[in-house]
């Protein structure tokens, strides 16, 4: 959660959270673009899952793929497989 710094007298100042947050959306949101601009169209999807696993790693992003998530929805227990990601 976001929260404003306030003093007396002075603009509230953003966490810099949002500057950080910020900075990774657009390296993800980048590496994407970039995976889709050089395969193109027409490859299953694990072939895109490969190749941003790659880019993102290129970018210093260690990333793992598939793996188990429970989630919970509406009271009912699931697993998904998904790709997460964190910083190095």
């Amino acid at each position: 959660m976001l929260k404003a710094m306030v003093s007396e007298g002075t603009e509230p100042q953003i966490n810099t959270d949002k500057h950080r947050l910020n900075a990774l959306s657009e390296l993800i949101i980048g590496a994407a673009f970039e995976v889709s601009n050089v395969l193109g169209t027409g490859f299953l999807e694990k072939v895109y899952e490969n190749a941003l696993n790659i880019e993102l790693n290129l970018r210093g992003l260690q990333t793992f793929q598939q793996a188990p998530l429970k989630v919970i929805y509406k009271l009912k227990n699931s697993k998904r497989q998904n790709s997460l990601f964190y910083e190095t």
